[in-house]
C-alpha cells in the first residue's frame, strides 16, 4: 500500500477533521496503510483508532470522543497514536 487510507466506520466523528488527522500522521511518518476508527458500542463516549497495514502487526488505541472536538485535540490524538504505532512497530 503506498498511501494512508482512512476509513469511518460506524461513527459519528466529523469527516472535517479528518484532513486534521492525516496530515499530523503523515507528518510523523505514518504514511501508509489503511486507519480505521469508529464507535465503541458499550462506551459511545469512546472511539477507537485500528491501523494496519500488510504483513504488519495491527496498532490500535482508545480515545476519548470529546478529544477529538476541535484541532488541537485530534492533533494530540494523533501524536499519542503515533507514540503507539512506533513502540508497536519499533
Amino acid at each position: 500500500m503506498s498511501e494512508l487510507i482512512i476509513e469511518l466506520e460506524r461513527t459519528t466523528l466529523s469527516r472535517e477533521r479528518i484532513p486534521i488527522l492525516r496530515e499530523e500522521l503523515k507528518t510523523g511518518g505514518l504514511a501508509d496503510g489503511r486507519m480505521a476508527i469508529g464507535d465503541i458500542t458499550d462506551a459511545p463516549e469512546m472511539v477507537y483508532f485500528l491501523w494496519h497495514d500488510s504483513g504488519e502487526v495491527p496498532v490500535s488505541m482508545i480515545v476519548h470522543r470529546d478529544s477529538l472536538g476541535d484541532a488541537a485535540g485530534m492533533r494530540a490524538s494523533a501524536r499519542e497514536f503515533l507514540i503507539k504505532w512506533r513502540k508497536r512497530l519499533g
